[in-house]
């Protein structure tokens, strides 16, 4: 994910505005655009297949879709680099719940401050979805007030329920006469109204308007889960993203990380720190559902919002190239190396093995002796090659040392000549994971963790 630190080129558009370029626009587009010839527009875009893009504040978003829509969901930057900041925003406001445009609107998020994504949310929420919505239930509402009125009209030539108001009014209960006439006009509604709400559901096709746009919020959410020198503002902004995410989306992805948890744990008898990080931000008690699916408590999320906490971490900056080794969050976890990358702390590409204590042995002349002629044996005997212990989460993964793949599957320990090597960790139902080692000491160590596809 883009740092958040940082915004992109193209959303800088977006947010602090641009020139707008127009000098190398096909001048036949550009005349009909701004004269709001759309047949013309549609012709030399279409016939002509002239691929430039000129989208002024003055284009309308719907025009904007039937020109270049197709264009700008396969290449957002094609928006963000070639339109008028006013443009682009209404664009994303009325684009964001539409299927293809996932990757445009993730885009849009994965580019921009964290802090600043509630703004862009509400807008979008309130200027597309909402829209939608309001149309929705004015339609509903008109097919209510239509059966409703036929069910009036019913009741007055419905001979049963004449009869019985007739002789309620005889008896002077002009109450029960109100409250049986409004019985009766609810029950004529209730099937009719049912059926007619479900046709204009199916029909506008709303629930999927709403899942396009949580979609690209949540999948933005959950890549932004695994930062961890958060602000307030982030936190306040994230929060608020959350609250448009549904509940059962939210439940889907909970179980994902327990699920992954369990079987990380059960593999390796480890869950990797920025799959607890990233799982405990999403969901504060994943803790709590990891201990009942598992049957006991495997970890917790204070401990690990306190080991990621930025009281905790020395000051990342883009100079000063620092490199830590985490503190694992749970027992038996190996220690991860971070570098200090763009005022984000990244990841390496290995773990840092623990540092194992030394143990000093007395040994005599002729012991230390012997020794040193059995390492020499043994360093000539193997060509002066050098170890790399190789284990990933889960485990049994195939390894490839330059494309060459190896007959041991993980955990296990490889020798080759020192030099340096591309690596790369595969295992069916699982992202291959690559990395670049320079091997040239006596024993290395590289720990992976398969994320599933």
């Amino acid at each position: 994910m883009i740092n958040k630190h940082t915004i992109s080129f193209f959303v800088a558009f977006i947010l602090l505005g641009s020139s707008f370029v127009t000098a190398e626009v096909h001048k036949g587009l550009k005349d009909a655009i701004d004269n709001e010839d759309m047949k013309a527009a549609k012709a030399i875009v279409n016939n002509l297949k002239i691929m430039d893009i000129y989208c002024p504040a003055s284009l309308t978003v719907k025009n904007g879709q039937i020109l270049f829509g197709d264009r700008f969901a396969k290449e957002p930057n094609l928006l963000y680099s070639n339109c008028e900041k006013e443009f682009i925003r209404s664009y994303l406001e009325t684009a964001c719940i539409k299927k293809d445009n996932f990757q445009l609107c993730k885009s849009a998020l994965d580019s921009t401050k964290i802090s600043e994504w509630t703004p862009l949310l509400k807008d979008i929420k309130k200027n597309g979805l909402d829209k939608i919505l309001e149309k929705y239930e004015e339609e509903v509402s008109t097919e209510r007030k239509a059966t409703r009125a036929e069910c009036e009209e019913d009741i007055l030539t419905d001979g049963e329920f004449t009869a019985y108001a007739e002789l309620m009014e005889s008896e002077g209960n002009t109450e029960g006469v109100k409250q049986e006439r409004a019985s009766w006009i609810k029950n004529c509604m209730r099937e009719v109204v049912k059926e007619q709400i479900k046709y204009v559901k199916k029909t506008r096709t709303i629930y999927p308007f709403e899942t396009y746009f949580t979609k690209f919020i949540e999948e933005s959410i959950k890549g932004s889960m695994k930062l961890y020198d958060y602000t307030e503002e982030d936190e306040k902004a994230l929060a608020f993203a959350k609250t448009l995410i549904p509940y059962e989306m939210r439940k889907k992805t909970v179980d994902e990380y327990v699920t992954f948890s369990i079987k990380s744990y059960k593999d390796s008898a480890y869950i990797n720190d920025q799959l607890i990080l990233a799982a405990c931000r999403y969901e504060p008690t994943f803790d709590k559902k990891l201990e009942k699916a598992a049957g006991f408590s495997i970890i917790t999320c204070k401990n690990a919002f306190a080991t990621y906490s930025p009281d905790n971490l020395p000051l990342c900056t883009s100079s000063s190239g620092t490199i830590v080794n985490t503190t694992p969050i749970m027992d038996g976890a190996p220690t991860y190396q971070y570098s200090c990358e763009d005022n984000m702390w990244k990841p390496s590409t290995g773990a840092a093995p623990a540092q194992k204590k030394e143990v000093k042995k007395e040994v005599n002349t002729t012991s230390k002796s012997t020794s040193t002629s059995t390492q020499a044996s043994s360093q000539a005997s193997s060509g002066n090659k050098v170890s790399l212990k190789i284990f990933s989460s889960p485990r049994g993964a195939s390894i490839y040392v330059n494309k060459r793949k190896a007959k041991q599957v993980t955990p296990t320990t490889v020798s080759v000549k020192p030099n340096t090597y591309t690596i790369s960790i595969q295992k069916e139902g699982y992202i291959t994971r690559d990395t670049v080692m320079t091997l040239n000491k006596p024993e290395q160590t590289l720990n992976m963790v398969l994320e599933m596809e």
